[in-house]
């Protein structure tokens, strides 16, 4: 992503955070998403990405990705919101795991280096987790 896209990208989700009051719990979640490495962010505060907020910020920053990496961070979302998905069946968690893999896979391609510190393998951990405990809450402490 180019800076300017990153910087859509953030202005996007500062905005959305400009909409809540400033004592919701997800907003604070959010803005650490925003400051700079300033506070470390929890790898559950990533899962809010996942569907409406993580959509439209990406949206917001498509001029400035290629078609290949805007697909690839959209996977990447759609792989997020399945995990966080209420329910799941065992029988499906082999697939998941594989969309899991290749979505995460696909956004390494195009991250540098320094930004992988978001701990994106461990979203491929999660569906073993999910096989074995159940579903994904934001207060579990996932591996």
């Amino acid at each position: 992503m180019t800076p300017q896209g990153l910087k859509a990208f953030k202005d996007a989700l500062l905005s959305i955070a400009n909409g809540y009051g400033k004592d919701h719990g997800d907003v604070r979640r959010l803005r650490t998403l925003l400051d700079g490495g300033t506070t470390a962010s929890k790898t559950h505060t990533y899962f809010l990405l996942a569907g409406p907020i993580g959509l439209y910020a990406l949206k917001c920053a498509q001029d400035h990705l290629s078609p290949t990496v805007f697909d690839a961070f959209v996977r990447l979302l759609q792989a997020m919101h399945l995990l966080w998905s209420k329910e799941h069946h065992v029988e499906s968690v082999p697939t998941l795991k594989a969309f899991v893999l290749e979505a995460v896979a696909a956004v390494e391609l195009y991250l540098p280096i320094w930004f992988r510190d978001i701990k994106l393998h461990l979203l491929t951990q999660l569906p073993d987790c999910i096989a074995w405990w159940g579903e994904c809450l934001p207060s579990r402490m996932l591996p």
